[in-house]
């Protein structure tokens, strides 16, 4: 209890900022994670159960107000190597979003951070029509031009296949929406071995129609949960 009180006491002067000083940013800023959870820094967990690899992370002078509860539920105790993880996931988000601007890409690609990873989703209908696995041509030179941005880091690519709920066209080559979404995610994952991806950053994953992004309702909205989705996983 006692720990306790003396690290919310630490907190509470740290977010209160030194008295007539209304520009300091907070103790050791230079050594702070710059631009996470907006402005948030890390601080040495004081408790005797922590070791050299605990921190805790809280809030800066006016940035408590700004954060999202996602961002609130990060001021926590964590480890040394989920900041540095964490650390490493938002310059690649960073680097991947800047990449697809100067791609122009960005109409086509959808790029999100989520708790598994980053994730990149390429909607169907510019990779796959309905019961197919294999590329257009017009599909392939968004793929090609995707491939430098996916080559940026050392970072695991899972390629993920996504179909929507209608039977496949094609029984007798793929039996179900299982086999033809995995059969999709093999077909990209080939096109990167060949344009030279380390085949040991890749791995295949089918998801048939389990994660809709959209209800099965009506074809646009089918032809939505046709995906292949990247997660770069680190």
């Amino acid at each position: 209890m006692v720990t306790l009180l003396m690290t919310a006491f630490v907190i509470l002067v740290l977010l209160a900022g030194p008295a007539g000083n209304k520009g300091d940013d907070g103790p050791d800023k230079a050594n702070g994670i710059r631009g996470f959870l907006n402005n948030i820094f890390e601080l040495r967990a004081m408790s005797p159960y922590a070791d050299d690899n605990d921190f805790l992370v809280v809030g800066r002078e006016g940035a408590i107000g700004a954060l999202t509860p996602q961002q609130r539920a990060g001021l926590t105790v964590v480890k040394k190597q989920d900041l540095d993880q964490i650390r490493r996931r938002l310059e690649t988000l960073d680097q991947l979003r800047q990449g697809l601007e100067k791609a122009k890409l960005n109409d086509y690609v959808k790029v999100e951070p989520t708790d598994e990873g980053i994730r990149v989703d390429l909607p169907n209908p510019i990779i796959f029509n309905g019961g197919a696995s294999d590329i257009d041509s017009k599909s392939l030179l968004l793929l090609r031009a995707l491939i430098p941005i996916l080559s940026i880091g050392d970072f695991q690519i899972v390629v993920e296949g996504h179909t929507d709920n209608a039977p496949v066209a094609d029984p007798a080559r793929y039996p179900s929406n299982w086999e033809l979404s995995a059969a999709r995610a093999s077909t990209v994952v080939r096109i990167l071995i060949a344009a030279g991806i380390d085949p040991q950053r890749l791995t295949v994953a089918g998801h048939a129609d389990t994660r809709p992004l959209l209800q099965n309702d009506t074809e646009d909205r089918r032809a939505q949960n046709r995906r292949i989705t990247f997660l770069l996983k680190y």
